[in-house]
């Protein structure tokens, strides 16, 4: 059986239809897989608001730059809420490295 997470956002109108057609595409994804379908070929009807668990190896350089991007204010704010989390991630990690980071490229020092 899947693991039922997805992304509901809190702010938008119509989340009960939302939430019932993600519902949905997990009783189909489950009714395919019993019917003999292949992981990767039965989660395409899936939404791209289902959670999705991953290792991610970077290197500082490479870690910096996609924080730089994806923390900007233009990004996209789900984006935004993912980078401040990683950078909390990096600042345990690495807090050197990332409190030079903060001070002088986000100029949040």
């Amino acid at each position: 059986m899947a693991s039922r997470e997805y992304y509901v956002p809190s702010d938008e109108p119509m989340t009960d239809e939302y939430i019932c057609h993600m519902e949905a595409s997990f009783d189909l994804y489950e009714k395919l897989l019993a019917a003999g379908w292949k992981k990767e070929r039965a989660r395409a009807v899936l939404g791209l608001g289902v959670y999705t668990e991953f290792i991610w190896t970077v290197n500082a350089w490479s870690l910096m730059n996609w924080l730089t991007k994806r923390g900007h204010k233009s990004a996209q704010w789900e984006h935004r809420q993912y980078a401040l989390a990683v950078l909390q991630l990096y600042e345990q990690v690495m807090p050197i490295t990332a409190g030079a980071f903060k001070e002088f490229v986000l100029g949040a020092g």
